[in-house]
């Protein structure tokens, strides 16, 4: 037992060593936290879907066949689904050239439909886009968006598919020419 006196006191120390380090580790010491960024984890307010595409026409078909329709300036919009915003934002308008301007052709969908949605853009000139998707709210498992790059072609249509469920938004099908 003598014998273990002086391990068992080294082991004291230690252990104490160790709980006093611990403690100065995880105490507050009145440092300000920083603050916790908010996340898009959770699916926050209301149910939205949107597609936005620049110098685009585009056409959004619901699953039960309803669908809504936005070009830019000068073309007629259309919407038979619910709650549709279709919209245009055009940037340099009545610039000296009339080629100057640059519009945003987007459409929100407030409570949209689970299923397959069909996409159908038209350019007016060949170039390349990118179309983006975003989606979020009650009904979603999480928010979130998606990016495409588009090459179009003047005025020939592209079209393709995308499923809208309770986990989000994908790409279903790739975009290819179709007749008008």
């Amino acid at each position: 037992m003598e014998g273990l006196k002086p391990i068992l006191g080294l082991a004291a120390i230690l252990a104490g060593g160790v709980a006093l380090a611990w403690g100065l580790l995880t105490r507050d010491n009145g440092r300000e936290k920083a603050p916790r960024l908010q996340t898009l984890d959770k699916p926050v307010g209301e149910m939205f879907l949107t597609v936005t595409v620049a110098d685009i026409g585009l056409e959004l078909t619901a699953p039960d066949g309803r669908k809504v329709t936005v070009f830019v300036p000068g073309s007629p919009n259309a919407a038979t689904i619910p709650d549709a915003q279709p919209k245009v934002d055009c940037t340099d308008a009545g610039g000296l050239v009339a080629g100057d301007s640059t519009c945003t052709v987007s459409v929100q969908l407030k409570k949209p439909i689970f299923g397959d949605y069909k996409v159908r853009m038209t350019a007016t000139a060949q170039h390349v886009e990118v179309l983006t998707v975003g989606w979020g709210g009650v009904g979603f498992n999480r928010n979130g968006g998606l990016s495409m790059k588009i090459a179009a072609e003047a005025r020939k249509p592209l079209e393709f598919t995308m499923i809208v469920a309770p986990e989000g938004v994908s790409q279903r099908t790739e975009p290819k020419l179709v007749g008008r």
